[in-house]
């Protein structure tokens, strides 16, 4: 800051403005703050005035914002937060009252950039005053009309000033309207494309001195420090000091403000951190890195959401997919940029970590257990399938031994459950990919196919949702992806066991039904967001024929017993879960379930009441008749 004082000495005199550049987030901004606080205090010391005035460009679409704002500041009651919030309800007052007009709807100059506020009546000398614009390139006017604008400050007023702008914008602006011109041109165009190059022919009669913000990461790591308010995070980052800065570089970013949100996210997450966390610092400083490099990443625009569980691909998977050619994937460029980081191995799930890099939010229970589950704190006594899954990080003799433990498990049908089954099918295909076991991949497949029918009869394939499994393309079990699940020979193994699947959630619909049933019973509400898709619950059965699992006398008697209320609401539930057309397609089965329902209410319509019978014959009328299949198509189903 040393020019910054130089220049500023009320005894110099200059004729221009110095210009402070530097990308965005560099500390331009912080450094004039920084600066002004001391000129004020020098100021006092010596007991002379010093009426530093900041004005922000950012989003101005006339020179007369600027004007309101300078008036603005000179005012010490305007100049107040209160009053700062109500000023355009002040600005309309003065204009009726006074007569002034502050919107600049009014033509009154000939010459936009000559400014109308005469600072003068405010300050006794120029020298008293510095003026400030901040956020040059953001400005929405012309840079010829603002250049000129402030040129007026400088030149006539000798008024001592400072531009703060990203300069690297400003010639890119330039030399994009540059390229944009074309020989159709019409004169406003010709005019707009001359104010957008002005920059260049103004600033050489306009500043002076030109001075480039250099980002001091270190500088500003320790000052962001300060700002770290958890005791356990701030502690932490004391270590972590160098690595952070490492990232920092590594991110090429230049730009200090991300670094500073990356690590209030990492500070947000920390709060959901138990004592025992805490007391493993591996898995800490893993967590660390990977939040302060996603988070970088994410709010650079590097990392979009669509791209972000791609992440999750392990390495071995990586190179099996990318075999000779360079790895492009983003998850690829993230470790060749970051190599000390290795965003596959974070102890949180990266899925709660894209919830709350994308939306904001953190369960802190569901945060807790995915960090409890992590290969950090998992039991020493790890299972062979995580072992062989850590394969780049395991020695041979572990490896092999994991390999025999596998096999074992494999052959005795040994499995802790399905998720375990599905990864040993994976890695027993990179098995035979390495040539770690000497059978070919398609005897694998068969060897996979022959277990699951084996588990099938004894009843060990589990009842699930399969959607859960599925994320990017792939198959993630226990939030690890499932090894080659991307390859056709898994697919194959993988179309079994969604068949089999399928199987025993037919099986199991009747017991599901009757469960269903009482849930209607007692909350019509719930059963609606059980069978229709919606925002408040898992549909579970949207597109599942469990309905068709229930008796439909026991259906209708149930619904009966319902208050009129709680009728209408299962009647709507099943117009909304057919109106979608599913009815066509997985819930086929429901047709003639549906049909049954709506011949039984209408036979017991007939022996109720006026008003009973007048409410469902309606309710069928509008709720389900739309639905029902003819006699003739029933005969073509039939025949089909």
């Amino acid at each position: 800051m040393n020019y910054l004082r130089y220049y500023c000495e009320p005894a110099n005199k200059f004729d221009f403005a110095v210009l402070i550049t530097g990308p965005w987030g560099a500390g331009k901004t912080t450094l004039i703050k920084r600066f002004i606080d001391e000129a004020k205090d020098q100021a006092q010391k010596e007991d002379r005035p010093f009426r530093p005035l900041r004005v922000s460009l950012y989003g101005m679409i006339s020179t007369q914002e600027v004007d309101d704002e300078l008036f603005r500041q000179l005012h010490p009651v305007l100049s107040s937060k209160t009053m700062k919030i109500g000023w355009n309800i002040v600005k309309g007052s003065l204009k009726a009252g006074l007569k002034i007009d502050l919107d600049g709807k009014d033509e009154l100059k000939v010459d936009s950039s000559i400014p109308d506020i005469d600072l003068s009546k405010y300050l006794k000398t120029p020298s008293d005053a510095l003026l400030v614009f901040d956020d040059l390139e953001r400005c929405s006017m012309p840079i010829s009309d603002v250049l000129g604008y402030i040129n007026s400050f400088v030149e006539h007023n000798s008024f001592k000033t400072i531009i703060i702008a990203n300069e690297a914008e400003l010639y890119a602006r330039e030399k994009l309207h540059s390229r944009n011109k074309s020989d159709q041109e019409t004169e406003s165009q010709i005019e707009t494309n001359i104010g957008a190059k002005s920059y260049t022919l103004i600033k050489e009669k306009l500043i002076g001195q030109t001075l480039e913000v250099r980002s001091s990461a270190e500088e500003a790591l320790k000052s962001f420090l300060v700002d770290i308010r958890h005791d356990r995070a701030k502690s932490l980052l004391q270590t972590q000091l160098d690595a952070a800065l490492d990232i920092h570089i590594r991110s090429n970013t230049n730009n200090l403000r991300l670094l500073k949100h990356a690590l209030w996210d990492y500070e947000r997450l920390a709060g959901c951190l138990s004592e025992e966390h805490w007391s493993n610092n591996h898995a800490m400083e893993s967590l660390f890195k990977v939040v302060l490099v996603l988070a970088i990443e994410v709010r650079a625009g590097r990392i979009s959401r669509d791209e972000f569980p791609s992440l999750a691909v392990s390495e071995v998977v990586r190179m099996m997919r990318e075999r000779d050619s360079k790895d492009t994937s983003v998850a690829g460029r993230i470790a060749t940029q970051y190599p000390m980081t290795r965003v596959s191995k974070s102890p949180l799930n990266l899925e709660q970590l894209e919830t709350m890099l994308f939306e904001g939010w953190l369960d802190q229970a569901d945060a807790r257990r995915s960090i409890d589950n992590s290969r950090y704190f998992t039991s020493k006594s790890e299972p062979p399938w995580l072992t062989a899954w850590k394969g780049w990080e395991v020695t041979d003799e572990q490896y092999l031994e994991a390999i025999s433990k596998i096999e074992n498990q494999f052959r005795e049908r040994k499995f802790g459950n399905n998720d375990e089954m599905l990864h040993i099918f994976g890695l027993r295909l990179f098995f035979s990919e390495i040539h770690a076991i000497s059978l070919p991949k398609n005897i694998i497949v068969e060897e996979c196919k022959n277990c699951l029918d084996d588990l099938m009869k004894a009843e060990l394939i589990e009842e699930r949702n399969l959607r859960d499994l599925l994320k990017s393309d792939s198959v993630y079990c226990f939030d690890h992806q499932v090894t080659l699940a991307d390859t056709p020979e898994f697919r194959t193994i993988f179309a079994r066991y969604e068949q089999l699947v399928e199987q025993v959630k037919a099986k199991r619909l009747p017991v599901h039904g009757e469960a269903l049933l009482e849930k209607m019973k007692v909350d019509p509400s719930s059963f609606l967001q059980l069978i229709t898709a919606n925002n408040v619950q898992a549909a579970i059965y949207w597109d599942t024929p469990i309905l068709a699992a229930m008796s439909a006398k026991k259906f209708v008697d149930a619904l009966l017993s319902l208050s009129p209320d709680a009728q209408g609401t299962v009647f709507s539930a099943l117009k909304f879960r057919y109106e979608t057309g599913l009815l066509r397609n997985k819930l086929e089965p429901e047709c003639d379930w549906l049909n049954a329902v709506a011949a039984e209410l209408m036979l017991v319509a007939e022996n109720s009441p006026p008003l009973s019978r007048f409410r469902i014959r309606q309710r069928v009328s509008q709720n389900l008749a739309p639905f029902l299949r003819s006699t003739d198509e029933e005969k073509e189903a039939e025949e089909s």
